[in-house]
């Protein structure tokens, strides 16, 4: 199970279980039996510009009908670059960028897996004659990135974000 807490307009937390199966599990005690500390917005997979706005930061949160939110992530460099790099599409882009802001990532893990083949390996490799096609070391370099990126990636589908209610 892997948790983020987000301290945006008001504090969030993220939760990805092991397995979808379990998700739905726990959305359904949270829903049934609320927590004092915490209420249930939604699951991951269902998040919407109405459920996540009021968390993220709008620019122009005086002006009824318009909003610009804020990308967390942004740097200087990207401001020095283009001024307008520190607005997001949307709310639920603001939410993303936040989430990336504090090292994750939701949705797609940005580092692809590496697959064996493209690293030489073959079937009929021996054991004892590591042939010079087979980069074993790069393979697993490669590898431990990616499973470092994963292990900080969010799966939408396992998710479900809570409000924090208690300080």
């Amino acid at each position: 199970m892997k948790q983020l807490q987000l301290e945006l307009n008001k504090r969030l937390l993220i939760v990805e279980y092991e397995t979808v199966h379990e998700m739905e599990v726990e959305y359904s005690l949270y829903k049934g039996l609320p927590e004092a500390d915490k209420e249930v917005l939604c699951k991951g997979s269902e998040i919407t510009e109405d459920i996540i706005s009021p968390y993220v930061e709008n620019f122009l949160e005086n002006m009824d009908s318009l909003a610009v939110y804020r990308k967390y992530d942004a740097t200087e460099k990207d401001f020095e670059e283009d001024h307008w790099s520190h607005c997001a599409d949307d709310a639920v882009d603001s939410f993303v960028s936040a989430v990336r802001a504090y090292g994750y990532h939701w949705g797609e893990n940005p580092v692809k897996k590496p697959v064996k083949d493209n690293y030489g390996y073959h079937e009929n490799i021996n054991v004892l004659d590591t042939p010079p096609e087979w980069d074993e070391e790069c393979y697993y370099e490669d590898l431990d990135k990616w499973q470092k990126a994963e292990s900080r990636t969010f799966n939408p589908e396992k998710c479900i974000i809570c409000e924090i209610l208690k300080p």
